[in-house]
């Protein structure tokens, strides 16, 4: 009773912020943060604004490819837009089960698997999935999953697809602290890097699953140690300790 009076409250709030500002409430749906993670000043931007964490309540308010602009209060209730990757807010109630945070894919568990131009049988049908094909959620709306995974020419689709025919792929991850995160991690010789964003997490272990382990600096210089996909391990000083962990390359600029 208590969780749906505050999101009642915060959505009094939010409506009536958005009202005041001349933005029409009904063109924008209410998500809710499924992870951790940072607000930017714009996409694909190193600026980042403020963190949410999980459970917060906001506006989806645009879209641009696989960012979302969100309005949101802070956390002395400040109005407050900006952009995060669209896989990090999930559509209040939507269906549990499918974790667009997630690193992890989906797999198909049946046979043959139509999947559709749109979210719902009325869309035309443009192929089908097989057994045990992985697919990389994007999306989800009521019972339909917007999914990514690669044809047999190796090109990129995005479809839509029912989804409880799919189910999460297993695995289990090493401990956070562990070294030797995976056998897939390649090493990487002197490689010195500069950080390119603010406040930037370092987890313990190549993945948002991880723990935070701390957080860097714009212009702070790293060693890069390893590399597993577009995650880098990275050891630098930070102040009187050594920090050791893992963060996308993204934030991430070689040094010449």
């Amino acid at each position: 009773m208590k969780v749906k009076l505050k999101a009642g409250i915060l959505k009094s709030v939010l409506t009536g912020v958005l009202t005041m500002t001349s933005m029409a409430v009904s063109a924008f749906e209410y998500y809710v943060v499924n992870q951790d993670t940072t607000v930017f000043e714009s996409p694909g931007s190193s600026q980042s604004m403020t963190d949410l964490y999980k459970g917060q309540m906001l506006l989806k308010i645009d879209q641009k490819g696989n960012w979302s602009r969100v309005f949101f209060l802070s956390a002395d209730k400040q109005p407050l837009k900006g952009w995060l990757p669209a896989g990090m807010i999930t559509p209040q109630g939507a269906p549990a089960g499918v974790d667009l945070a997630s690193d992890n894919s989906l797999i198909v568990n049946v046979d043959t698997l139509r999947i559709r131009k749109g979210p719902g049988s009325k869309h035309a049908v443009v192929g089908a999935l097989k057994r045990e094909q992985m697919v990389k959620p994007l999306a989800v709306e009521g019972e339909w999953v917007q999914v990514q995974y690669l044809d047999a020419k190796g090109a990129t689709q995005v479809v839509w697809t029912a989804r409880r025919y799919l189910k999460p792929v297993t695995v289990t991850a090493k401990p956070a602290d562990s070294s030797d995160v995976s056998a897939s991690v390649s090493a990487v010789k002197d490689a010195r890097y500069q950080v390119i964003g603010d406040n930037v997490r370092v987890r313990k272990g190549p993945g948002t699953n991880y723990k935070i382990a701390g957080k860097l600096s714009k212009n702070q210089q790293v060693e890069v140690l390893s590399s597993k996909g577009s995650w880098k391990q990275i050891r630098v000083s930070n102040g009187e300790n050594l920090l050791v962990g893992w963060t996308t390359e993204r934030f991430l600029k070689p040094l010449n």
